[in-house]
């Protein structure tokens, strides 16, 4: 143990360094810093602190609990390459994103938990997904924005106790739709109504 008084001068300093934290591909809106933050091996058990988000690495799992954000201008959550993530749905969460997409997946993603998802942008996707499949289980889901849950020639595949609510507000062109730009839907016990 060094003590030191005001004035001292030390002639060594030890500073303790720990490992890097791991990333892992997955960014979320913080606003706190209005800004994205990197889901990490730091920060990945309580991303905010408030028991809202969270991340379990090994099962891939990213838990949304009643989380409520308004991302102004920025995505709400991009999972830029955890290929087989699972966004676990607990209680009632909404993301908005004004001119951003608020849900942002760029590989395989399903969306499960029995809770309830609203994700909506003014100017973009509630949801895109660029590659791999979106596999929606039971949960409820409202996506809405000019285009309300869109994919990129990808497959979609809707499984039994899912319930989705998508909007779309553009009428532009081949463009326009709520539901949109998947090769492929398949629907496992639900219909459309």
């Amino acid at each position: 143990k060094v003590v030191a008084k005001a004035g001292d001068v030390a002639d060594t300093c030890v500073v303790v360094v720990g490992p890097a934290p791991v990333e892992y591909a997955i960014q979320v809106y913080n606003p706190a810093k209005d800004g994205m933050l990197n889901v990490n091996s730091l920060n990945c058990a309580d991303i905010f602190g408030d028991g809202k988000l969270s991340y379990d690495p090994e099962e891939k799992v990213l838990t949304l609990n009643n989380l409520v954000m308004d991302c102004g201008g920025y995505y709400g959550i991009i999972n830029n390459d955890v290929d087989g993530l699972t966004v676990n749905l607990l209680g009632d969460n909404v993301l908005v994103g004004h001119s951003a997409t608020a849900l942002r997946l760029y590989t395989s993603t399903t969306i499960a938990g029995g809770g309830k998802l609203t994700a909506s942008s003014e100017n973009n996707d509630g949801c895109y997904i660029s590659s791999g499949t979106l596999t929606i289980n039971a949960c409820e889901l409202v996506m809405q924005g000019k285009w309300g849950l869109e994919g990129n020639g990808n497959a979609l595949i809707i499984n039994e106790g899912a319930h989705i609510t998508a909007i779309g507000t553009s009428s532009t062109g081949n463009a326009a739709g709520s539901i949109l730009g998947y090769g492929s839907i398949t629907l496992n016990g639900v219909q459309i109504l």
